[in-house]
């Protein structure tokens, strides 16, 4: 692993760990035996670190929306969700720190809805198959984005085990979930 990389990942870390206020270069510093000399030939500065992470994180989940997706794509919606529910790798904790984190920054706040955006077109596009009207397939799709979602900023943040376990239960539900949807779904505005 290169030392650029090594920042990155003791950053993420830390920021996962205790948030912004905890991705401090000195600490990072001793913790990864370097000097401050070899943070600033990786990056121009804290912003620029700062942006690093954020893409670094950006690329890691909207990758795993990708790998997801891609692992899924043969399966009917039911299947697709269950194999999601036992190979998820989702972090609540790094995207609480981010989301907190995006509470005062353009650029987290940017990055988040971007990652927000990529999953719930994601789980869009899943449903489809299931509805053939799109408004109603992005209304099924808010149940598990606002899942995610809701993991993120719950208290204590739910384990990978159990966000896998609820995903195991939301997949368990697809059979109902047309019979539930309301017929004013068809008028909602999707944007």
């Amino acid at each position: 692993m290169s030392a650029r990389e090594e920042w990155i990942m003791a950053g993420l870390a830390a920021l996962r760990a205790n948030g912004i206020d905890a991705v401090r270069i000195d600490p990072l510093a001793e913790a990864l035996g370097k000097t401050k000399g070899s943070f600033h030939h990786h990056f121009a500065g804290v912003e620029k670190y700062h942006r690093a992470l954020l893409e670094r994180f950006e690329a890691d989940a909207v990758g795993e929306v990708h790998r997801l997706i891609e692992a899924v794509a043969d399966l009917d919606l039911s299947q697709a969700l269950a194999r999601i529910a036992v190979s998820i790798r989702y972090d609540a904790r790094i995207e609480s720190a981010v989301r907190g984190w995006a509470a005062t920054n353009t650029a987290a706040r940017e990055a988040m809805a971007r990652v927000d955006a990529a999953r719930l077109d994601a789980l869009t596009n899943l449903w489809g198959s299931e509805f053939g009207d799109p408004k109603q397939a992005r209304i099924a799709a808010l149940v598990p984005h606002l899942v995610i979602v809701g993991a993120s900023v719950a208290q204590p943040t739910p384990s990978r085990e159990d966000m896998a376990a609820v995903f195991a239960v939301l997949s368990s539900l697809v059979p109902h979930v047309g019979a539930g949807m309301p017929a004013e779904t068809r008028d909602c505005d999707p944007g």
